[in-house]
C-alpha cells in the first residue's frame, strides 16, 4: 500500500510539473553534468509550485502552503507541526516566518532535468514530490 501511495505522489507530481510547464519539452537537448542544469525557479514558477497542494520532501517532511499565506510543516523526524506565514519574493525565494520562534528562513526551489528540488539555506538539496491531498 505504501509503495502504491508513493507511486501516486510521484505520478501526480509529474502531472503537476507538466501542467505548469516545469518538465523539459520533448526533443530538448539535455547537458547532464553542468551547473546550468540547475535552474532556480522564479516568482511565477514558485507561486505555481506552492499552490499545487501538499509537498512531500523526503528527508525533511511535509510542507503545506495555503492560499491565505499560512504555512505548515510536519517534521519527518519528530511528530511536530510548525506553523508560520510565507511569502514568495520577486527572485523566487520562498520565505517563512515561524509563529513559535523568531526564526525566519528563505529557501529556493530548483529544477534539474525536469525534476524539482528544494535548496535549503544550509545548501542541502531535497527532491520535491506532490501529494494527491489538497489544502
Amino acid at each position: 500500500m505504501l509503495n502504491l501511495r508513493k507511486s501516486k505522489h510521484f505520478l501526480f507530481g509529474l502531472i503537476i510539473l507538466a501542467s505548469v510547464n516545469l518538465l523539459p519539452k520533448y526533443g530538448e537537448a539535455q547537458d547532464e553534468n553542468t551547473e546550468r542544469d540547475w535552474e532556480v525557479l522564479g516568482y511565477d514558477d514558485a507561486s505555481k509550485l506552492t499552490s499545487a497542494g501538499l509537498l512531500t520532501i523526503p528527508g525533511l517532511g511535509l510542507s503545506n502552503y495555503s492560499e491565505n499565506g499560512i504555512y505548515s510543516f510536519t517534521d519527518e523526524a519528530e511528530p511536530t507541526v510548525r506553523f508560520g506565514v510565507f511569502e514568495i519574493r520577486d527572485d523566487g525565494r520562498v520565505c517563512v516566518d515561524f509563529f513559535q520562534s523568531e526564526r525566519q528562513r528563505c529557501d529556493v526551489f530548483l529544477r534539474r532535468n525536469g525534476l524539482v528540488f528544494l535548496l535549503t539555506e544550509e545548501g542541502n538539496h531535497f527532491p520535491v514530490f506532490f501529494s494527491l491531498e489538497r489544502h
